[in-house]
């Protein structure tokens, strides 16, 4: 297992790495708790300035809402990892749905 950025399904192999691929994406708990954040790269602007290449968007509306804006933005991004980042979406909300602040 592998615990980089980016790296949705947590797997040691080339195809599921973060730090590599010039497209990468990543599903992360918001910080107030409520929510998730979609991380992507910019391959331009993170060849040169690494930080500036890393783009948060934060979702805070309800399940099926945020589900669906992750399938559609990882549509034309990185088709190849839809169907992931939404399992990854999935345990995320399960998890967070158990914990009371």
């Amino acid at each position: 297992f592998s615990r980089e950025p980016n790296n949705l399904k947590s797997r040691h192999s080339f195809y599921h790495n973060g730090l590599i691929h010039p497209r990468t994406v990543g599903v992360e708990a918001a910080p107030g708790g409520k929510g998730v954040v979609l991380v992507t790269r910019n391959a331009r602007k993170a060849n040169n300035r690494p930080a500036k290449g890393v783009s948060r968007t934060e979702l805070k509306r309800g399940q099926r809402a945020t589900l669906r804006a992750i399938s559609n933005s990882l549509k034309a991004y990185r088709p190849d990892l839809k169907k992931v980042g939404s399992s990854c979406h999935s345990d995320l909300h399960s998890r967070m749905a158990g914990v009371s602040p």
